[in-house]
């Protein structure tokens, strides 16, 4: 039985928050500015607690975890909302195969979702102006997880195609 007043359970539940953080930092593949953000409000919270329940030791994990989000993500504030360069996302996915025209919006489409697993597409939201569907290779995907790293499916941009994006830089 899990004894949700005693501090080791929040060591513990840190010391986890922080290998999936680790996970998604050092695989180029695996970086997701919301798990990342995820993560780290999450040790946070465990921090928090734990000094709550009387254990100051990890008082200072609290402060790194805000610390961190302001490095990784630009904010430490808990209402933030990561903001990241669209092409930084997607630097290391090929050309568009196509791009797609809407009103007001284009798609660039870097794979096809045929080369996909079926149910592992994800849709980020790095900023206001653009979504990021990412999607685990076909037959890469394995006990309810990626294998390998994930790759960029598609890119909508929610702004017409020849105006000025301070994200993405399309002009």
């Amino acid at each position: 039985m899990v004894d949700v007043h005693d501090p080791a359970y929040n060591r513990e539940a840190v010391a986890k928050e922080l290998l999936l953080l680790e996970a998604h930092l050092t695989n180029p593949g695996a970086y997701c500015p919301e798990c990342v953000e995820k993560h780290l409000l999450t040790g946070e919270a465990y921090a928090e607690e734990a000094v709550r329940l009387g254990d100051e030791s990890l008082a200072r994990y609290a402060q790194q975890f805000r610390q961190m989000r302001k490095e990784l993500l630009g904010h430490g504030n808990h209402a933030g909302g990561a903001t990241v360069d669209v092409p930084e996302l997607a630097e290391s996915d090929p050309k568009p195969l196509r791009v797609e025209h809407g009103e007001n919006v284009w798609v660039e489409v870097f794979h096809e979702s045929e080369e996909c697993h079926p149910g592992s597409f994800r849709t980020l939201v790095p900023n206001p102006e653009h979504r990021l569907t990412i999607c685990c290779p076909r037959g890469q995907y394995g006990e309810e997880r990626c294998l390998v790293g994930t790759m960029a499916q598609r890119l909508e941009h929610l702004h017409p195609e020849g105006t000025t994006c301070p994200s993405c830089g399309a002009a």
